[in-house]
């Protein structure tokens, strides 16, 4: 009985030498990270001496209101610009395709003048004109234009349900900041 009791003493020491340990180890840390974050500071100021410095952070009140921040978030932020952007370019994607199947028509025109003779001081010269027009009617293309519209309504749609995804969490991201702040 008595060296068990000895051995939850050793035990128990070993654990506070532990404790004690650790607890050394992270005030180093911290000392030491102070002295980094004051050298990063003298680099970045690129002051004649060390700076010491001393008070406490106070962090001040957020001014506004939710809506409003996460209304400027939505606007501000690069990646809902990019997706607005890529929705533009779907959303025009998907009009071109929808014309696909469209009739063309074309126009064209020329005017020849030829000599019978070859030389620029041929004898007679002749003056011509040809006017044409082409209809084109896509009768048949083996469901090629209705594949390519449907492909571009799906890039659409997925640029849009990305374009949902990005505003979600950015409004989550404002939340937690503002429950964070407040």
């Amino acid at each position: 009985r008595g060296a068990g009791v000895s051995k939850l003493r050793a035990r128990w020491r070993r654990g506070r030498g532990r404790q004690r340990l650790n607890a050394a180890a992270g005030a180093l840390e911290v000392e030491s990270q102070g002295r980094l974050a004051r050298e990063m500071l003298h680099l970045l100021v690129v002051a004649p001496a060390p700076i010491e410095i001393t008070g406490k952070l106070e962090v001040a009140p957020v001014v506004g209101d939710l809506p409003a921040w996460e209304a400027k978030a939505l606007t501000d932020r690069a990646e809902v610009k990019r997706l607005k952007s890529q929705e533009h370019s779907a959303q025009a994607g998907v009009e071109l395709m929808e014309k696909a199947g469209w009739p063309t028509i074309g126009v064209g025109a020329g005017y020849t003048w030829l000599s019978d003779r070859p030389g620029w001081d041929a004898g007679e010269w002749y003056k011509t004109w040809n006017v044409g027009v082409n209809l084109a009617v896509p009768i048949f293309d083996g469901g090629a234009a209705a594949n390519q519209e449907k492909g571009a309504r799906a890039r659409l749609a997925q640029v849009r349900a990305a374009s949902s995804v990005a505003e979600s969490q950015i409004k989550l991201e404002v939340r937690q900041a503002w429950i964070q702040l407040n």
